[in-house]
């Protein structure tokens, strides 16, 4: 029997656990039916992975430790550095707005000596942009919560984004071979792509690069300016489309996009950067939380570092 269990990380916007037991859908809930918040904004998937791990128990007699493994819904091999290191911080902030303390880094227990490695080893994870750390402590949080015995090896498998929606719309069309078009805000480093898949054998053909033209950070862009919230105008103004006229604002839309036969097979060439409402990866508050941690976990460091040496400084140069 192989038992894996996937959800979103990192916990930006309609966090979910799913579970597939021998190929086969078993279990799926969104964060938000458990919380009452409509979209889950920055909610870890805390309550729907343990109904998750309690109705494996309940229905099959699977334990944590029976599961093969964790899938998340972004490859850090597929970004920049940059790029995973903020998803380090959104990991670790999500952390703190959650409560999670369990073997966090030993950052809030402990004496100086104790905080201040847990600060090095945080910035050891940062440094190199390992996200994929905090969802394996957030699996072992959840696992111990339940009361259940929490395995040493937990095996996470990083999907590419827009892999996970070709999979997801493959899988339940009742086709062996098909084209999936997935469009979305961004991915890893792209916004579009073409699939030919040939009995579950998925081949990308064409896709297209955020930087080059994002239709999904269109929409929010548009729905943003009409006066909708994030994530609460796409779908709305997708189902008003239809009833809609063409007017002077088709012009000028089509003014933003050049269609072109070479590389891609269109591009926006709108002027000036782009900033959709509400729709930052890590905001402000956030940002300043977290880094003022690590500074002042950098500067307990370098407190230990100075009380050694006072300590053994002096008895090196003891006649």
């Amino acid at each position: 029997m192989t038992v894996v269990v996937g959800f979103n990380w990192p916990d930006w916007h309609d966090n979910a656990v799913g579970v597939i037991v021998d190929g086969e859908l078993v279990f799926a809930s969104e964060e938000e039916r458990w919380t009452r918040h409509k979209h889950s904004p920055e909610e870890l998937p805390i309550n729907a992975l343990r109904q998750a791990l309690q109705f494996l128990k309940r229905r099959y007699g699977i334990k944590p430790k029976d599961i093969d493994a964790y899938a998340v819904h972004w490859d850090p091999r597929l970004m920049a550095s940059l790029l995973r290191r903020e998803l380090a911080l959104i990991s670790f902030t999500s952390f703190v707005k959650s409560r999670i303390r369990i073997d966090l880094f030993d950052i809030f227990r402990g004496g100086l000596v104790n905080k201040g490695f847990g600060a090095l080893r945080l910035g050891f994870v940062y440094l190199r942009g390992d996200y994929l750390d905090f969802v394996r402590r957030f699996v072992r949080f959840v696992i111990h919560s339940i009361g259940e015995d929490v395995p040493d090896n937990i095996r996470i498998i990083p999907v590419p984004h827009h892999l996970t929606h070709a999979a997801s719309a493959y899988y339940f069309s009742g086709f062996n071979n098909a084209t999936v078009l997935t469009v979305d805000g961004t991915g890893e480093f792209e916004a579009t792509v073409v699939w030919r898949v040939r009995d579950g054998e998925f081949e990308k053909v064409a896709s297209i690069p955020t930087v080059y033209g994002s239709l999904g950070f269109l929409y929010e862009e548009v729905c943003a300016k009409v006066g909708y919230d994030f994530l609460e105008g796409p779908g709305k103004v997708m189902g008003l489309a239809p009833y809609g006229k063409a007017s002077k604002y088709y012009e000028k839309l089509k003014s933003f996009i050049r269609f072109d036969d070479r590389d891609y097979p269109f591009r926006f060439v709108v002027p000036g950067r782009w900033r959709v409402k509400g729709g930052d990866f890590l905001n402000p508050i956030d940002s300043l939380l977290t880094l003022s941690i690590l500074v002042v976990g950098f500067l307990g460091i370098l407190m230990v570092i100075c009380i050694l040496m006072l300590l053994v400084l002096p008895g090196l140069f003891s006649p």
